[in-house]
């Protein structure tokens, strides 16, 4: 079992999209937060499962969940969540930032 990890980068989009869906409905950005937990969990169980992708010398990969997208890394035995960003948005414009 791997052990995941969430940047300060991930923890600030989580909250921003806790806050952006919790203007319409709070109960539905509480489990939007549960649906990433257990996406971050099975990440630990299964680090292989996004889809691989690399940017210049960096390499990444990236899970689905609902509209958004999971960036992680594997490292050291463990997955570092590093962002967590809207699907719709330019995949090519997002900056990942290692932490």
């Amino acid at each position: 079992m791997t052990n995941y990890r969430i940047s300060d980068s991930a923890a600030d989009d989580l909250v921003e999209i806790w806050h952006h869906i919790s203007q319409d409905d709070p109960a539905a950005a509480d489990r939007m937060m549960k649906r990433f937990e257990a996406a971050f969990m099975k990440l630990g169980d299964y680090p292989r499962m996004g889809r691989g992708r690399s940017r210049r010398e960096d390499e990444f990969r990236v899970f689905t969940v609902g509209d958004y997208l999971i960036f992680y890394r594997l490292r050291d035995n463990n997955v570092d969540i590093l962002r967590v960003r809207s699907g719709f948005l330019d995949l090519d414009d997002l900056i990942l930032e290692s932490e």
